[in-house]
């Protein structure tokens, strides 16, 4: 236990937590580009260029899914920090990373029963699912800085807690490419021309479910929702003004916000209602949306995390042609991470 400027406590384990939060954003992170680096290889597992599952497209999807599912997963992701703890919504994305993970594992080791397509709408199954948990991480550092971290530590927390799922997308990017090969003598599914065929797959979606599993089980035994005592003013600010409620997120813009609710604060122990939760997020929305300088700064981050992911998703893709190899591929979106 330390004590800061303002003598407010803060405890050791803060950093423990942090740790314990960058590892499940990080697994998670690794599930996103898994398909990435390896597209040429991942089109012939599941059928061929000339198939419906094994056309570019269809390949790109299992990443593009990440992005199509991030609107409903940040709902997920505000809705689970207002209705339960800090705590509860961590386990709730590592759940959902794991089962994802476990899915393609699943499809792709019954992939000589399940055939081709079967096995790719098991694995793109999973790669929903982690998508759905996604923003449950992406969004949360800043909450989690202001609730373990003092003031004068919350920039230095939340660019920590930020930083690890570009962490992820680079180890991402290098693991598929450590573990899946293509050949000509082996004896799982064949290309088009019936040449080359991949082997490795299973083993890689073991390896990352593994990685997804280690972290989850550390948050079950070590994360907590909140320390003993409030890190800062603000935080005791809104412990005090939600009367220590369980949907405790003490980020300041929820502070500021909260001066414009008009809803009535419970005097009891239990979260809000489903529809408090909803009300909340709308009048929230219409709040930020009504906001001329937060409307600028969603646009252009917009640009730039949508060209960013682009990018990374396409990179073998775009280097392929040029008579660059998956490992170069892989190399390249690790570096550009």
């Amino acid at each position: 236990m330390e004590k800061n400027e303002n003598e407010f406590k803060v405890y050791r384990s803060r950093w423990v937590i942090l740790s314990v939060f960058c590892a499940l954003e990080m697994s998670n992170a690794l599930l996103w580009v898994t398909f990435a680096p390896i597209s040429d290889l991942a089109q012939i597992y599941f059928g061929g260029k000339s198939s419906y599952y094994g056309s570019t497209t269809s390949i790109n999807m299992m990443a593009n899914i990440f992005l199509i599912l991030y609107g409903p997963g940040t709902l997920l992701a505000v809705g689970s920090m207002k209705y339960f703890k800090l705590r509860k919504t961590m386990l709730i994305g590592g759940v959902l990373t794991v089962l994802g993970s476990l899915l393609r594992v699943i499809g792709m080791s019954q992939s000589s029963s399940l055939g081709p397509g079967n096995t790719y709408i098991v694995v793109l199954m999973g790669q929903s699912l982690a998508a759905l948990s996604q923003p449950l991480f992406l969004n949360l550092p800043p909450a989690l800085a202001a609730i373990w971290f003092p003031v004068s530590e919350r920039d230095l927390s939340t660019t920590v807690g930020s930083m690890f799922s570009p962490i992820g997308n680079a180890i991402g990017q290098i693991i598929p490419i450590l573990l899946v090969t293509k050949s000509s003598t082996s004896s799982n599914i064949s290309d088009d021309d019936g040449q080359y065929t991949v082997s490795g797959m299973t083993d890689l979606m073991i390896v990352e479910l593994v990685l997804c599993i280690i972290p989850l089980i550390l948050a079950v035994f070590l994360f907590s929702d909140k320390p003993p005592t409030p890190p800062s003013n603000s935080t005791q600010h809104k412990r005090a003004h939600s009367n220590q409620e369980t949907n405790n997120n003490y980020d300041d813009m929820s502070i500021l916000l909260q001066q414009d609710r008009n809803f009535n604060v419970s005097d009891s122990e239990e979260a809000d209602s489903l529809q408090e939760v909803w009300l909340k997020l709308k009048r929230e929305a219409t709040i930020l949306f009504g906001n001329r300088n937060y409307i600028v700064l969603f646009i252009a981050f917009s640009i730039g995390v949508g060209f960013f992911n682009s990018l990374l998703t396409l990179l073998n893709q775009i280097v392929a042609p040029h008579g660059y190899s998956n490992d170069d591929a892989g190399t390249f979106g690790a570096v550009f991470v």
